[in-house]
Parts: structure tokens; C-alpha cells; sequence
């Protein structure tokens, strides 16, 4: 997914100022508002403009912004006399995030009071320009071309002419001297790697070329002292780090290391997801076991911290330590729990199954609101957080056969059906609220996860209401307006393939040490698509398809599709061996 790179834009637009400026220099002189639908009514009702600051907590050129541009007197008076002015952290507001992601951070908006766009800018704006803009906005208030019109999917598939093209994208922005995507900024792309991963464990060579060497490559950014990827790399190559640690990028780290050392069984794939881990563990973790959003770049607000990230840990620690985001948002955790779980998979150290299950228990006992989930502190409820929990408790429900864990994801996909549903297709980022002027749009990386969630939890409960959510999801991903403006977007590749096939489907029945080794064996395998369910019984059992297995002397897997199972296996290296043929058969 392409996220990671839309959210870095905000370098192009920066890139040719130097300006640095200390942190203690400036004092805030605008009366900046928080974000609410009463901002366009008091905007009519004073006649006038609104302006929207979107920053991010990490951003280098946001803190230059706040200390120049918005600290100028020509700049306040002008916002003062003719704007209300409002400030949203990114982060906060995912909803409104996604609407505004392809500007970059800072990303600077002007509405009229009625809610039209009449400035959507990229990046750092100097003080003298800004004033211009402001004026010129102000005399001549011109609503921007919308070109936000979408002529929804008729159906849940993609057609053979966006599959070859999707397919042919995929090839084509591997970069083949540098590896990773064909940008000048380089960063570890969760989904491209997943994709790769996929095929390279089904023996497509191309792909196997594609994980490793952009997994190689991706290691330049790794923090050598404290752990922890940073954020991209600029000049088209891996060796000129941006240093902010968000959690994002962690994720996509561990999650991306883990499963390459799965396929490849590189050690130093493993040591990359297990340090970012502790990173995780020792800088972005509170001590109730949840975690934090992002820890920043610079040292002091606004000022390039290079050299600092070349010294040791002492040295470092002797002139402080860049600035936590300590909000905890359930996007973000979601993300790390279901990152911890599938390094629980993959290396069955239960310790990463504690931080996972510890973190689920926090949100379940302190953000959930009826089925759902509230974001942050403020009681917003955003469809991220929730698809995101409801990813992560599905992974924790395939990596222990706990009930407890898919039920909890069939609440939360229920409410998110309920609540965030588009008419037309797919899943809005927010609630629509009457009183709203902005109406809630559909963001592609969520729609994604909810497709391939529900459909899991399809094939787990056999409920077709779950079926339908994913199909639901798929028909906006499936738009073909959409998909054509994309760099490349493999993941919906997987959504579209994994919605017309049947998943690989294992049954563990048993109670010993065997079963659990099975159990653990099958959850090994490289590919989102596939049901693990672990019968623990001695006697007669029946899996989620209804086929009964006899009872056996001895704890045993089965490989189901169509109706039917193989014979018994007990042998975990046997197991393997078949898992891997049967994603061969998949994919051919």
C-alpha cells in the first residue's frame, strides 16, 4: 500500500528550504480552534474562511511551520481578521487524514463556510508566500474543480483488465537497481512485500528476487543503536534516512522481517523483526502494556537532527531524547497487537503472545463502546481503529483457537457494518453526521482490511452476513476510476483472489503436546488466506464445515477443501511439507 508514500510527500514541497528555528524562539498568537462541524457554522456567521493546519506530532516541516509561517504577525493578523483557524495532529483524526493524505504533512486546506475546498496544499508554506495566498483567498474565495466523483463497481470482482493491469504494475514499479518501489523515496511497502512473500513461498522467482532484495536494501534503515525502522529514505536510495519512528512503519518492519525469515529462513530477517520489537518494547510502550504513536525526528522541534542519530547511546542520551507521542489510539494498537501475534507465529515465544493479549485487554475494558471502539481519549470513533482491532483479534483467535477472539472480531465487524457503511460501496472512514458540510469518504487500505477480514471470519463461522460485508468492501476496491490513478496495489490483488477461491484449511484435533505442535506448525504458513482451527477433544469432532473426524489413538492435522479431508497427519515436518504443496497448487 501506497500510504506510506502519499504521507511522505510532504518532503517534495519542503525539501528546497533550511530554515531552522529553536523551539523556544515563538509564542503562539493565533487562537486555533479544534476541529468540529460547529467551525463552518461560526464561519458563516462571521463571514468567514476556514483554515485547516494538519500536521503530525513526528513532521520536521509541520514544526518549522508552527515556528515560522504561523508566528508571523502579517500571517496572524490576516487569519485573524478573516479566518477561523484550525489545528488537527493527524493522527487524532484518521478520517481526516485519509481525506487529505496525498497532500502530505503539513497539509494546508481553506474552506468556505459552506464547506467547499478552495486551497489544498503540499508541504512547507514560507511566511511571505503564505501571506499572498491568505489575501488572495480572501478577496477571491474560488472553489477548487472537484474531480471527487465516483462511478461505483457494479459488482464484487475485478474484471480480467484490471487484474493484467494490477499484475503488470506490480512488475513494473519494482525498482531494479535499488530494489524496492521504482520512487525517489524508498520505504518498506507492506503490501508489495506481502505479495512477494506469497508468490516467492509458491516458487515465482520474480517475486523471490523482489522480497529479498528489497528486504536487504530496507535494512539501511534501521536505527543501529536503539532499534526501530526509520520512517523512508530520500535521493532514490536507502542511505539518506528520514528519522522519524512511526508506528506505521514498525509494523510493516516486523511483519515484513518475521514473514521473510518464514519463507527464506534468514536469520538476519528474524533479528530485524525481534529488534524492532524491542524497539517497540523499550520507546513506544506505556506501562499498561499499550502503545504509543510515533516518536519524532528531531531532537528540538524544527531543527535537523543528522548528526544525532550517528552518535552512540550515551552520546545521544547526553542531549535528550526525541519526543514521544504518548497519545494511545486504537489504529496504531491494533496494528502492534496483530504484529506481535504473528511474531508469536512465527517464532512461538509466548512472550509476544502476553504483549498482544495484554494490550486487547486494556482496549477491551477501556475504549470499547457498545460493539465498538472509541479512538482516542476524546471518544471519536473512526473506522480505523476499529478494522484494526478487528484484525488484530483474529489473528490472536488463528494463533490460539480462543472463541473468545473471533467472537469479539464478529462484534466489531458487525458494528462497523452498522456504522460506517456507503450506500454505494465499500466502508466510510467516519460516521456521517447531519449536520456535517463534509460528507465521509472511502479510504482504499481500509477497505482492504475489511475485505479480507470479514471474508476470514466467513470461512471460520460460516455466517454469510460476513461474506456480504467483505463483498460490500470489495465492490469500492473493485471501481475501476480508483484502481487506475494507483501506483500499484497488490493487496487488492490478494482481496480479489482470496474472495473467489476457497482458503487452505487445516483442523488440528487432539489435546497433547503433538496437536499443539501441529497447531503451531500450520499457523507457519506464509499466506493470510487460510483456516487453522484446533479441535481439542479425544473423541468424535466436528470442524466449522461440518465434516466429522473419527477418533483417533493419536492427535492429528487434516487438510479439508471442497467437502472433503486427507488422511491423517501427525508429523509436523509432513505437515509443513503439504501446507507448502497446497499453496504451490493455489497458485498456479
Amino acid at each position: 500500500m501506497l500510504r506510506c508514500f502519499i504521507v511522505l510527500l510532504c518532503f517534495l514541497a519542503s525539501s528546497c528550504y533550511t530554515t531552522q528555528v529553536s523551539s523556544d524562539s515563538y509564542s503562539n498568537s493565533i487562537n486555533w480552534q479544534q476541529w468540529s462541524t460547529k467551525i463552518f457554522e461560526n464561519a458563516k456567521q462571521q463571514n468567514r474562511l476556514v483554515i485547516l493546519d494538519l500536521k503530525s506530532n513526528w513532521c520536521h516541516w509541520c514544526h518549522v511551520m508552527e515556528q515560522t509561517t504561523y508566528e508571523d504577525k502579517e500571517v496572524g493578523k490576516i487569519i485573524g481578521d478573516h479566518y477561523i483557524a484550525v489545528r488537527v495532529d493527524q493522527d487524532s483524526h484518521p478520517a481526516l487524514a485519509n481525506r487529505y493524505r496525498q497532500y502530505g504533512w503539513p497539509a494546508t486546506i481553506v474552506f468556505t463556510s459552506d464547506g467547499k475546498e478552495i486551497l489544498k496544499n503540499r508541504g512547507y508554506i514560507p511566511p511571505q508566500k503564505m501571506r499572498t495566498l491568505l489575501q488572495k483567498l480572501h478577496l477571491n474565495p474560488q472553489q477548487q474543480n472537484d474531480t471527487s466523483q465516483i462511478n461505483y463497481a457494479t459488482n464484487h470482482t475485478l474484471s480480467e483488465e484490471i487484474r493484467k493491469m494490477l499484475k503488470n504494475k506490480y512488475r513494473k514499479t519494482y525498482d531494479e537497481k535499488f530494489a524496492g518501489l521504482r520512487l525517489v523515496k524508498k520505504f518498506l511497502d507492506w503490501d508489495t512485500i506481502e505479495y512477494a512473500l506469497i508468490r516467492a513461498q509458491a516458487k515465482d522467482t520474480f517475486s523471490e528476487k523482489l522480497a529479498r532484495t528489497t528486504l536487504d536494501n530496507a535494512m539501511n534503515l534501521f536505527d543501529p543503536v536503539w532499534g526501530g525502522m526509520y520512517q523512508y529514505s530520500t535521493h532514490g536510495d536507502w542511505q539518506h534516512p528520514h528519522y522519524e519512528k512511526i508506528m506505521a512503519t514498525q509494523i510493516r518492519a516486523i511483519k515484513s522481517y518475521a514473514l521473510g525469515y518464514r519463507v527464506f529462513r534468514e536469520p538476519k530477517y528474524l533479528r530485524a523483526a525481534q529488534n524492532t520489537c524491542d524497539y517497540l518494547q523499550s520507546f513506544l510502550m506505556s506501562q499498561q502494556g499499550t502503545f504509543y504513536t510515533s516518536q519524532d525526528a528531531d531532537v528540538v522541534p524544527g531543527q535537523k537532527s543528522d548528526a544525532y542519530f550517528a552518535l552512540s547511546d550515551i552520546e545521544r542520551r547526553e542531549q535528550g531524547i526525541p519526543r514521544v507521542d504518548t497519545n494511545t489510539y486504537s489504529r496504531e494498537n491494533g496494528w502492534a497487537i496483530e504484529a506481535f501475534a504473528v511474531m508469536y507465529a512465527i517464532t512461538d515465544d509466548k512472550k509476544y503472545l502476553s504483549i498482544a493479549e495484554k494490550a486487547s485487554k486494556w482496549f477491551l475494558e477501556n475504549r470499547k463502546q457498545g460493539f465498538g471502539f472509541t479512538h482516542g481519549e476524546n471518544g471519536k470513533i473512526f473506522l480505523s481503529g476499529n478494522i484494526a482491532l478487528a484484525k488484530a483479534f483474529l489473528q490472536l483467535h488463528e494463533v490460539t483457537a480462543k472463541k473468545k477472539w473471533l467472537e469479539q472480531t464478529q462484534q466489531t465487524l458487525q458494528f462497523i457494518n452498522e456504522n460506517f457503511r456507503n450506500v454505494e460501496g465499500g466502508f466510510c472512514g467516519e460516521m456521517q453526521q447531519k449536520s456535517s458540510v463534509l460528507q465521509p469518504v472511502n479510504d482504499i487500505e481500509e477497505n482492504i482490511f475489511i475485505t479480507r477480514c470479514a471474508n476470514k471470519v466467513y470461512h471460520y463461522s460460516g455466517d454469510e452476513q460476513y461474506l456480504q460485508i467483505a463483498q460490500h468492501a470489495m465492490k469500492y476496491l473493485a471501481t475501476e476510476s480508483i484502481l487506475k490513478k494507483r501506483l500499484t496495489e497488490p493487496a487488492i490483488l490478494l482481496a480479489d483472489e482470496e474472495l473467489g477461491s476457497e482458503p487452505v484449511h487445516t483442523t488440528v484435533i487432539g489435546v497433547d503436546k503433538s496437536a499443539q505442535q501441529l497447531f503451531l506448525t500450520a499457523q507457519k504458513l506464509v499466506n493470510y488466506y487460510k483456516i487453522v482451527e484446533w479441535l481439542k477433544t479425544e473423541e468424535n469432532a466436528t470442524n466449522n464445515t461440518g465434516i466429522t473426524f473419527p477418533q483417533l489413538p493419536f492427535s492429528a492435522a487434516f487438510l479439508c477443501a471442497d467437502g472433503s479431508c486427507s488422511a491423517p497427519i501427525s508429523d509436523a515436518n509432513e505437515l509443513e511439507g503439504l501446507l507448502l504443496e497446497q499453496a504451490l497448487l493455489q497458485k498456479e
